[in-house]
């Protein structure tokens, strides 16, 4: 699952406003919305200001694969 989609999942989830993320992250909203839709790439500042907004490691957004578990 791209990282995009399991950021606006958990806002979803959590009942978190995405305008209140974009605006503590300092990303303007309409580019904050194109990042969690997936339309736009997210750069790493992007990412790890928004990790830090809803206090989560950044692992857990992560798609990472584990190889020979």
């Amino acid at each position: 699952m791209q990282t995009a989609k399991k950021i606006s999942e958990y806002l979803a989830a959590n009942g978190i406003s995405p305008t209140f993320v974009a605006s503590k992250a300092n990303i303007e909203r309409q580019r904050f919305y194109a990042l969690i839709r997936g339309e736009r790439k997210m750069d790493a500042d992007e990412f790890l200001r928004i990790c830090k907004v809803l206090g989560k490691d950044p692992n857990f957004f992560m798609d990472v694969e584990e190889e020979g578990v």
